[in-house]
């Protein structure tokens, strides 16, 4: 997706789909029937069915590979230029 609005209109956008979540993890979080260890697991699948709904994990697994995929690629074609180079001057 192009994020084409300005950083505050896309903030407000984050916010007004992050709010709801956020207030829906809350009550989770207090609701009565979901306290106490005997109740981990229910209220664990509750909150990760909240943020599942509104992270999208694919996309953001994505982004964070691609930041490391280019500087993997930067360093590994300074490599072979600097092999060819090598390689260049020992034969010389």
């Amino acid at each position: 997706m192009l994020c084409t609005a300005s950083g505050a209109a896309a903030a407000t956008r984050a916010t007004d789909t992050l709010r709801p979540a956020i207030d829906e993890v809350l009550r989770i979080l207090d609701d009565p029937a979901l306290k106490g260890t005997a109740h981990t697991q229910a209220r664990r699948a509750a909150r990760r069915g909240v943020i599942e709904r509104v992270v999208d994990f694919s996309e953001a697994a994505r982004r964070a590979l691609a930041l490391q995929t280019a500087s993997y690629a930067e360093l590994l074609r300074r490599i072979k230029g600097r092999v060819a180079e090598l390689t260049a001057a020992s034969s010389t």
